[in-house]
């Protein structure tokens, strides 16, 4: 019996967050934190980097808003905007960020090429927001 592989399909409003912490050692041990100042031992953890997609399989005036929230509120480091077909959606999204925000965005052209067992939505759009 041959198996077949099920394509994950990610939907317009999934969104994923990934972000990596870094704890000190000070909360593990009141001994150690004696020892160290508090410039070298924050009581609170620090995030270091993080990132998440944003799909499009249309525009979305509502996720772009977000987009533009977030940028406004400082947390956004850098955009890279990725398409394989949709270029006009990748270019509408970009110029709304942008007539609102003077930021800059990178577009990136995929080319992605379909298989026996996996097939692509060549027409969605995907942001990757990098925080700082």
């Amino acid at each position: 019996m041959s198996k077949k592989l099920i394509p994950i399909v990610l939907s317009v409003l999934t969104i994923s967050v990934l972000f990596i912490t870094v704890g000190c050692e000070c909360q593990k041990s009141k001994s150690i934190c004696a020892k160290k100042t508090a410039k070298n031992c924050p009581a609170k953890k620090q995030i270091i980097g993080g990132w998440y997609p944003v799909f499009f399989k249309s525009y979305n005036q509502k996720q772009v808003d977000s987009v533009i929230q977030s940028i406004k509120a400082d947390k956004v480091k850098t955009i890279t905007i990725t398409y394989d077909n949709n270029k006009e959606l990748a270019d509408k999204i970009k110029e709304n960020i942008q007539k609102e925000l003077n930021f800059a965005i990178e577009m990136n052209h995929v080319e992605l090429k379909n298989t026996d067992t996996v097939k692509f939505n060549k027409e969605q759009v995907t942001l990757t927001v990098y925080s700082k």
